[in-house]
Formats: structure tokens, C-alpha cells, sequence
């Protein structure tokens, strides 16, 4: 990826060319930005996958994964570098010779820098909503000055092996900081890496007309249409029509609780099709319903796919 890239996510045609389960070590998230409307819904599950839990996990499955070139994404729906015990978890992962791909994260905690450089993760992605405090509070709500001392840190560690990426979501807040993103990336470190990611729209598809039109009159602009995942004339809810009508992202998740579902956009875990600490995901895969449903999915048919984008 060169420095200032557009996502790769954002301009593929085709589905992922890496067979990739994203693992929910932490559901529970230090973060309430304002393009993620799952913060505000009492109805997202909070709390983290138990250490012992995840040994189940790769006791059960981690000759499958192997042999099947799986990559672990160690996030989904929740920062994992909160949980008390995610270095652990993330080298038992390494430590069973299944391979690490990408973290996303906020950054905005106290980690032991070292001790996450030595991992063997493909990439770390470190999301900011602005360019200084006050417009990443009003963005994300995390610690910025916390997430650039890490991120100094981790670059300047000469055992990292993993390229580390900034990302900022463009919004309505921080729209106009984005022409000044690729200098202040550059002043941090000049093997730093950023990407302005196409913002979608991740919100419940069972919300109410009225809730996602303020949600979308909140949240986003119609100044650079260019940014969004989605078509947006106007800022009303029935002007959003998504980009792409073949799904180009089913990914399974195993949630903190350990149900199996087919995408990360299934939020509020409407899709359980076994629990992944004592039935084997190769059987989970390969059952008709599991089969029938990501087949759906493709096609957006499925209750979930409603609006996404």
C-alpha cells in the first residue's frame, strides 16, 4: 500500500483472495464513534472471549485452520487491546502456528509496545477520527495523544516486523482535515503508512426510517460523495443506495461467546450456526445451512444485507 491510498477494500471487484475468521477477543469497546451506531444500541453484546475459551478454540480447531491457510483477525465488533489478556491470546494464536492477519484498533490505551511488536501480524491499522483532540473526541471519543505515543513507539521498535497503517473515516467533523492527513502522517514517522477508508453505513437493519435519517443527517455530508461507500444525494434515508450488489465482503466471525456467524455485519448475532470452542469449523462450513445462507448472503438476500454497503 502506498502512502495516501484510497483502501484496496474500496476499489476490488472480487471476493477476499485470503480465507480470513475474524475472532472476537473483546466485544466491549473504550471508543463511541460517530460513524458506528452500535455504540447507542443497548442491544450490543459487551464482554470478552475467556483465555481458556480460546485454548478450546484452538484445541478444536487449530489443525483446520492450518492445513486450510486460515488467517485470525483478532477484531470484530469491539477493541481488542482492552481485553486484560489480549498479548496472551494473540500468542497462543502465533504460538499454534496459526497465522495472525490483520488488527484494527484505536490505539488509545496503555500497551506494552515490545511485547506487540514481536507478534506476527500482517498489519496493524490504527483508526483516528481527526487530526487533534477536539476532533477526534468528536469522532471517536478515544485518547489521541495516547494512540500517537504508541504509534511512535511501535515504528521506532526495531523487532516489528508488520506494516502499521493510519486510517481515518472521513465524516462530516473531520471531512476537512483529510488534505492535511498525508503531512501529519509523515511527521510522526516517513515509513508510516495512511489510508482515508471509505466510510459505510453500519447500522442495524432493523432501525426505524426516523432513526437512520437522523443518523445520516448527523453523521455524514454530501460535500465529497467520493468518500462514502455508498450513493448519497442529499443527506435523506431514502437517497442511500449502496455501491456494489454483489457482497464482496462475507467474512465468518466467531463471537466472544464463541457462535459462529457469516459476516461482520451481522452486529446484533442474528446468524448462530455452531459454537466454535467444541464444534469444529470445518463441519460449520460445510453444513447446508451454513452453505445455503452465505450463498444468500452473496446475493444479498439475506435480512442483514438490507442497506448494507
Amino acid at each position: 500500500m502506498r502512502i495516501g491510498d484510497i483502501s484496496w477494500f474500496d476499489e476490488r471487484e472480487n471476493l477476499f483472495n485470503r480465507n480470513i475468521i475474524k475472532l472476537e477477543l473483546s466485544a466491549s469497546c473504550n471508543a463511541s464513534c460517530v460513524f458506528c451506531h452500535m455504540f447507542r444500541d443497548k442491544r450490543k453484546s459487551t464482554g470478552f472471549m475467556s483465555f481458556e475459551n480460546l485454548i478450546d478454540f484452538i484445541h478444536v480447531n487449530g489443525e483446520y485452520l492450518q492445513s486450510s491457510h486460515f488467517e485470525i483477525e483478532p477484531f470484530f465488533n469491539g477493541e481488542t487491546l482492552i481485553h486484560p489478556r489480549c498479548l496472551d491470546m494473540m500468542e497462543e494464536i502465533a504460538n499454534a502456528n496459526i497465522t495472525l492477519g490483520e488488527l484494527d484498533t484505536n490505539f488509545g490505551m496503555r500497551i506494552n509496545i515490545p511485547r506487540l511488536a514481536r507478534l506476527p501480524l500482517r498489519r496493524i491499522t490504527v483508526n483516528i477520527g481527526g487530526l487533534d483532540s477536539y476532533t477526534n473526541r468528536l469522532v471517536m471519543n478515544t485518547d489521541l495523544e495516547q494512540a500517537l505515543n504508541n504509534v511512535k513507539a511501535l515504528m521506532e521498535d526495531r523487532r516489528r516486523t508488520f506494516d502499521v497503517c493510519m486510517k481515518m473515516n472521513p465524516v462530516r467533523a473531520n471531512i476537512h482535515q483529510l488534505g492535511d492527513m498525508d503531512s501529519f502522517v509523515r511527521n510522526i514517522h516517513p515509513e508510516l503508512h495512511w489510508k482515508a477508508q471509505k466510510t459505510g453505513l453500519p447500522v442495524p437493519t432493523d432501525l426505524s426510517h426516523e432513526e437512520r435519517a437522523i443518523f445520516i443527517r448527523n453523521v455524514y455530508t454530501s460535500e465529497r460523495p467520493d468518500l462514502f461507500r455508498f450513493q448519497l444525494d442529499g443527506l435523506g434515508v431514502d437517497s442511500v443506495v449502496p455501491r456494489n450488489f454483489r457482497c464482496l465482503y462475507m467474512t465468518p466471525c466467531v463471537n466472544s461467546n464463541g457462535s459462529v456467524t457469516l459476516c461482520a455485519h451481522d452486529q446484533l448475532r442474528h446468524f448462530n450456526f455452531g459454537n466454535a470452542f467444541h464444534d469444529h469449523l470445518e463441519d460449520i462450513f460445510a453444513s447446508a445451512d451454513y452453505q445455503l445462507t452465505m450463498k444468500m448472503g452473496r446475493q444479498r438476500g439475506l435480512e442483514i444485507c438490507h442497506g448494507c454497503n
